[in-house]
């Protein structure tokens, strides 16, 4: 078994033994992830690339069926609401925020991320 750490310490000697004393079998594992690794390599294309296949096969069948001018339009509306709200919480509580302040800043900049996945997330 290679010897692994870090991000990819799942792999690592410690936690594969229990994993071989439960029937596991270890030598499938690690061939698939290494055909995983070889897959989602940075220099895959997108297209070709299984974590972003799926994703972006959502994103194409949603704009094929309503069309991207009709996400774009709500999708930076919802961006640009969700910016003057942080905006005005900022402004309104200064640079330390607190309690309702921080959830409400923080509601915004999660629905500026959705909004921004309809509308420009797709044209990129």
């Amino acid at each position: 078994m290679p010897s692994t750490g870090g991000r990819y310490s799942a792999l690592s000697n410690f936690d594969m033994a229990p994993a071989a004393a439960c029937g596991l079998d270890v030598a499938c594992l690690f061939e698939t992830a290494e055909i995983m690794a070889h897959a989602c390599a940075p220099g895959v294309p997108a297209r070709n690339h299984p974590g972003l296949a799926r994703c972006g096969d959502r994103h194409l069948r949603l704009l094929d069926r309503v069309g991207q001018r009709r996400l774009l339009i709500p999708g930076m509306a919802g961006m640009a609401v969700d910016l003057i709200t942080v905006a005005v919480v900022f402004g309104i509580g200064g640079d330390h925020l607190h309690g309702v302040g921080a959830v409400v800043a923080i509601v915004a900049l999660a629905l500026y991320t959705g909004s921004f996945a309809i509308g420009l997330g797709p044209a990129f």
